[in-house]
């Protein structure tokens, strides 16, 4: 099973990726979309929600 965690922020939000297997776990990825500085909220938060997008699309989380 795999599964994603996030920690959100509006200017940095933190994520994690693990896979169990049989009772072992195994960290995946981890780490921060960081929003712009300077911009808009609006692009601030669709470039978080890019960033997560493509964890999402690389690991397949359940």
């Amino acid at each position: 099973m795999r599964v994603m965690g996030i920690d959100p922020g509006l200017t940095r939000t933190g994520y994690g990726v693990i896979e169990t297997n049989g009772g072992i776990m195994r960290t995946l990825d981890v780490g921060t979309a960081r929003a712009p500085q300077g911009q808009p909220p609006s692009v601030q938060l669709l470039n978080l929600c890019l960033t997560l997008e493509r964890v999402m699309e690389k690991y397949e989380p359940e």
